[in-house]
């Protein structure tokens, strides 16, 4: 497996853990019912707003990104150009019908777990036929 890297695209989203994120590193957050936090994805249907790089506790702010190349922890066998989607505990899988895209895999993980750099878009993020 190929070493992950990262090139951040916008100016990252000045977030806050809106609950302990520290065991959540590197995959997608979902909006917190306070402005300008983050909590972790609870269910296939969250919709993502960012990926977090870190791992902050609740109340810290956080690296989190919404557009540009991340590191992220995949939940499936993910290949290279796979466009994907989240898991119900925010890690990168392939991207299945009815599912907002959120990005695309730069490099590919042979089984969950792995780390892998991905170009995602959660700032107008496509929707699969």
């Amino acid at each position: 497996m190929s070493t992950p890297y990262r090139i951040h695209g916008f100016p990252k989203p000045p977030l806050v853990a809106g609950a302990d994120l520290s065991a959540n590193g590197f995959r997608f957050v979902k909006a917190g019912a306070a402005e300008g936090q983050a909590l972790p994805i609870a269910a296939v249907a969250d919709r993502p707003m960012a990926v977090q790089q870190d791992k902050p506790r609740a109340g810290e702010a956080g690296d989190f990104v919404s557009f540009g190349i991340v590191e992220i922890e995949t939940g499936a066998v993910v290949a290279f150009g796979a466009e994907i989607s989240t898991d119900a505990t925010g890690r990168a899988v392939p991207a299945v019908s009815g599912r907002s895209i959120c990005g695309w895999a730069l490099t590919s993980s042979g089984a969950a777990g792995h780390r892998i750099s991905a170009f995602i878009n959660l700032v107008n993020p496509p929707r699969m036929a």
